[in-house]
């Protein structure tokens, strides 16, 4: 088992400054994936019922994940079949 690094980050999330993207398909009931840029490559994301918790990623992990979505890499996980 490898160890786990934590990183923290000095960012305040509640700084207008960080506009909070989700998806227009976001449930109502505010369970939301939202995404903001932190700095120049460091994208944030965090799930709107827990605002004060974020992950990093840099834009070249969210593109590797984001098109492995659009490839259906993770139909699985959300499709009952």
């Amino acid at each position: 088992m490898s160890a786990t690094h934590v990183l923290t980050l000095e960012i305040d999330v509640a700084d207008p400054q960080h506009r909070w993207i989700k998806a227009k398909s976001s449930l109502s009931n505010g369970a939301c994936v939202e995404l903001t840029i932190a700095d120049g490559d460091t994208i944030l994301v965090r799930n709107s019922r827990h605002p004060e918790v974020c992950i990093s990623y840099t834009r070249a992990e969210l593109d590797a994940f984001f098109q492995g979505v659009k490839d259906g890499e993770f139909d699985n996980l959300v499709n009952d079949s």
